[in-house]
């Protein structure tokens, strides 16, 4: 779900216009991208300074609106913004409409318009942000935290009514366009096992995911009231569970960051979706349209040697430099059965090449590959 730990102002970002647009493909139409960091491209570098949007963290070339855009030779705008709440997102949309009239007085005909919403409105019941609980109870391993009540998320009524404030608002302001609604990915996809995010509790993995689910339940039931208020406007949710399927727990091909350190603190690809992760959004964002669109071409990356050495770090509890079997079983976690062990031991085995009972971060990077191949 949407998390940065900044409230930037919302700012105004062109990506470069395609020379030629293709023969059949709307004239004059836009894809416009607007919302939160899921939206804005948060998740594609590591750091801050990296992002080509300053505060908001945002990319221009290779998020889903920019790839649609590029394959039917229209204008991609992106004025996502990281840490965009929903006054955020009010006035992006008021800033569209001023900045671009002649669209706005058309409603939008012709253009796309895609988005997420609502992942940086959620508190909890004693007042905390969403990404502000992420980062004091996953990203600290901070055991129980899921089951505490204070914890819980309080205002889910609240968010759905102005979640569908903020639709009408947008179905009235562009009737005319093709509106795209995305939900957000589980963060986490706990299997059996969750290499990549040390110590993590079984449940609060659980946890956090049942709390994407109900996020986007409400999101789903805000578009359909607004759906039916105007039902001549194209406006859809956008179900992306089938497409982002796995989150920070898987140990290949992941669609979702872990953990990620960057410049002396948790970097803006902790919990966003990877590159990879962007692609899968575009196919379901492509989907969802009834385009046929050729698969993403952009390379979607792959695990880096500094995710590899913060996994191995944060396993090597005593610090040795290498991995014991107790370290190695302590994966399983605290719901850890029987057989998880059993499989863990055989890996371990399997993993250790020079037989002296200890993973070096070497060994530990075959362990991955096993894993990897047995999920």
């Amino acid at each position: 779900m949407a998390m940065w730990f900044s409230k930037p102002a919302v700012l105004l970002a062109l990506a470069a216009p395609v020379a030629a647009l293709r023969q059949g493909h709307r004239q004059g139409g836009k894809v416009v991208t607007l919302g939160d960091s899921y939206s804005s491209g948060t998740g594609i570098f590591k750091s801050a300074k990296d992002y080509e949007g300053g505060d908001c963290l945002q990319d221009f070339k290779t998020i889903p609106g920019a790839q649609l855009a590029n394959q039917e030779g229209l204008r991609s705008v992106n004025v996502a913004c990281a840490g965009g709440e929903l006054p955020d997102i009010n006035q992006q949309f008021t800033d569209l409409q001023a900045n671009y009239a002649q669209d706005a007085a058309k409603g939008w005909n012709g253009s796309v318009m895609v988005m997420t919403v609502g992942g940086n409105d959620i508190r909890t019941k004693k007042g905390e942000g969403w990404g502000d609980l992420l980062g004091s109870c996953i990203a600290s391993f901070y055991g129980g935290c899921h089951t505490e009540a204070d914890n819980q998320v309080g205002n889910f009524n609240e968010l759905e009514a102005d979640l569908t404030a903020f639709y009408t608002r947008v179905a009235e302001g562009a009737s005319k366009a093709q509106i795209r609604v995305l939900g957000y990915p589980r963060l986490l996809r706990r299997g059996w096992i969750c290499i990549p995010v040390p110590g993590l509790n079984g449940g609060a993995a659980n946890w956090a995911d049942n709390m994407v689910d109900e996020m986007n339940g409400r999101i789903t039931s805000a578009v359909a009231t607004v759906k039916s208020r105007f039902p001549a406007v194209d406006i859809e949710f956008v179900d992306v569970s089938k497409y982002l399927t796995k989150g920070a727990c898987s140990t290949s091909g992941q669609h979702v960051h872990a953990i990620v350190l960057a410049d002396g603190g948790l970097s803006p690809m902790t919990f966003h979706p990877h590159q990879r992760g962007y692609n899968q959004y575009y196919a379901a964002l492509g989907n969802s349209l009834g385009r046929s669109l050729p698969p993403s071409q952009v390379p979607g990356g792959s695990v880096v040697p500094w995710e590899v050495q913060n996994m191995f770090n944060g396993w090597d509890s005593d610090k040795t430099g290498k991995l014991t079997i107790d370290e190695v079983l302590g994966m399983g976690g605290e719901d850890a059965t029987p057989d998880n062990s059993a499989r863990l031991r055989a890996f371990f085995q399997e993993a250790d090449k020079d037989q002296d009972g200890f993973l070096s971060v070497q060994d530990f990077t075959s362990l991955l590959a096993i894993v990897a191949a047995a999920e």
